[in-house]
């Protein structure tokens, strides 16, 4: 059954509008601001302009061929992270929002089931992101070595494949967030709202909470985007742009993936657990006094019979 559930899913992901949508979002910030942009912006300024900011030449380093992997780490941590948390919203939130929710709690797979399939596409979909951002990462990185006359030599191929893990555990994670919240919610557009507002406000006031600060180092190292951050570190040329930001905890590539790994299980635990326990009003209209029941636990017609006699 949970085959089915898989399959059931990634056939709603594929026709889903949204996913392409997200897509090329995500390949589009990256090319322009990620690459573009940031180019034009160093070359304009100079040295003299960008004051103590990060090195121009270490920038430039930073968008061509050698740092694809730092690169790609580096973007997914940041961008990639929020547009899979709304695409994990809208797998389970979607459902709430459409009235299927009910529906599909009642059909022959159980709701545990259901609700892994949901997980199952939504890690799915963090590796068809990843790649995503793997061919725009790479595109942007050619062009800006067309334009500076090389260097074009590639990263090594554990670096790239290093990445590419690291890219789809950190979406993966993300896009577990937001598929939690759109059962907590029952719906997506909350669900968004309360995701991008951790992941926009409350990750980048974190950022500046001294470590010196009572428990300020335990906080930092118990975000989603600080140790998404030390596993983009990883990477040579990853710390590039980090000198205008405030020192951060020291979080080793262990510790971080034990940290994402326990955001992944508690937010499908929670997700599963919830809608379980989930119930909805009675189609026949009687206003919620009423309650959707399983296929398993609803009393059969000759049951009812004879209750009634």
């Amino acid at each position: 059954m949970i085959a089915a559930s898989v399959s059931a899913e990634l056939f709603k992901l594929r026709k889903r509008p949204a996913t392409l949508l997200i897509a090329a979002i995500l390949a589009g910030i990256v090319l322009l601001f990620s690459y573009l942009v940031l180019y034009l912006v160093v070359r304009a300024a100079g040295a003299e302009m960008l004051g103590a900011g990060p090195d121009p030449e270490a920038v430039v380093e930073f968008l061509l061929p050698g740092s694809i992997a730092a690169a790609l780490a580096s973007n997914v941590s940041q961008t990639g992270g929020a547009l899979a948390l709304v695409l994990g919203a809208l797998i389970s939130g979607s459902e709430y929002s459409w009235r299927t929710a009910a529906t599909i709690a009642t059909q022959r797979p159980p709701r545990s089931a259901i609700m892994i399939g949901k997980i199952v596409a939504m890690v799915a979909a963090a590796a068809g992101l990843t790649i995503v951002g793997l061919a725009a990462v790479t595109v942007g990185a050619y062009t800006i070595a067309l334009l500076e006359a090389g260097p074009y030599s590639p990263p090594a191929i554990s670096d790239l494949l290093a990445a590419i893990g690291v890219g789809w555990l950190v979406l993966s994670v993300w896009g577990l967030v937001g598929l939690a919240l759109g059962v907590v919610f029952r719906g997506p557009a909350i669900a968004i709202g309360v995701g991008l507002v951790y992941a926009f406000v409350l990750e980048s006031a974190m950022v500046f909470v001294p470590v010196t600060v009572p428990g300020g180092a335990a906080l930092r190292r118990a975000t989603l985007g600080s140790n998404a951050a030390a596993l983009a570190e990883m990477f040579p040329s990853a710390d590039a742009f980090t000198g205008a930001l405030p020192p951060g905890p020291a979080i080793s590539p262990g510790a971080a993936i034990a940290v994402l790994a326990a955001y992944a299980l508690a937010s499908g635990a929670v997700a599963v657990a919830l809608f379980q326990r989930a119930s909805w009003p009675d189609r026949r209209g009687d206003r919620g006094r009423g309650r959707v029941q399983d296929r398993d636990t609803a009393p059969s017609s000759a049951s009812s019979r004879i209750c009634a006699k």
